[in-house]
């Protein structure tokens, strides 16, 4: 009984994260569209979406996500959603013509 709900909360979590990555586009795909993002910005958290993508695939690669596995991934996924903020809010920009 304790290994299924293991298994159910590490499933569940591997899907939270899911979620969070499908919801990451829309965030970069405005940022761009307001200026917000500069091309090399935007290249550079795609690249660390994929990243964290990487390490979800990986750690279902052998049938079981450990929980240090679930950690680091938990980890990435944070360090890429402060990251889109971040890069969101700083002073770089595009110029956008109206």
């Amino acid at each position: 009984m304790k290994r299924v709900k293991t298994v159910f909360m590490i499933a569940v979590a591997l899907l939270t994260i899911q979620t969070a990555i499908a919801h990451s586009n829309p965030r970069i795909k405005h940022g761009v569209k307001t200026g917000q993002l500069t091309p090399k910005e935007a290249r550079m958290l795609r690249v660390q979406k994929a990243h964290v993508h990487s390490l979800k695939h990986l750690a279902r690669a052998d049938g079981r996500v450990t929980p240090r596995e679930k950690v680091i991934i938990n980890r990435a996924q944070r360090n890429f959603n402060r990251n889109i903020y971040y890069q969101k809010h700083d002073r770089n920009t595009r110029r956008v013509c109206r």
